[in-house]
């Protein structure tokens, strides 16, 4: 879609659709479809706006704090990032547990870590009129945190659980 972008590690997934569309320049690379790329380091956590400018095997991302600094060149970030050949997952085919009614979960395993992303992530997006909202599915499928915010779009992270080992079972082992 013109206006998303997600992200997997295979452990989590992160996608956000735009209020507007992505604008794509395309004076000097052609691409069609889905592009995948690894940045080799992390958003600053005041960036805005992303600038990606496709070079044959590599990708520059030019971070902003706004639309201005973005129209002054003064970006707070240049970062490299690899263009992946490969196929990226079925997002809305992982997206789908986002769309059914939540069940309730006495007990579910979340890595922390991956928990902690979504922190960094969500804190940069809400607002007085979005909050965050954590919605499970089972124990046994991915639960997610949502966020619609009127201005940015609708973001989802999605956590897949991790298998919860009684006490019983550790000392079976």
């Amino acid at each position: 879609s013109k206006k998303r972008i997600s992200g997997s590690n295979g452990h989590v997934l992160y996608d956000h659709k735009f209020v507007d569309d992505i604008v794509h320049d395309n004076s000097e690379a052609d691409f069609k479809g889905d592009l995948i790329l690894r940045p080799e380091s992390s958003v600053p956590p005041k960036a805005r706006i992303a600038i990606i400018e496709i070079r044959e095997s590599v990708a520059v991302i030019s971070y902003y704090k706004n639309e201005i600094d973005a129209e002054l060149q003064d970006p707070l970030k240049r970062d490299a990032a690899s263009l992946i050949a490969g196929k990226f997952p079925n997002i809305d085919a992982v997206l789908a547990v986002t769309r059914e009614d939540p069940v309730a979960t006495p007990r579910i395993g979340l890595n922390q870590s991956y928990l902690a992303l979504s922190e960094k992530i969500f804190k940069r997006l809400a607002d007085d009129v979005s909050t965050p909202v954590l919605v499970m599915h089972g124990s046994d499928k991915a639960a997610h945190v949502e966020l619609a915010n009127p201005v940015s779009g609708q973001h989802y992270f999605l956590v897949m659980p991790m298998r919860i080992e009684d006490a019983a079972e550790r000392a079976e082992a």
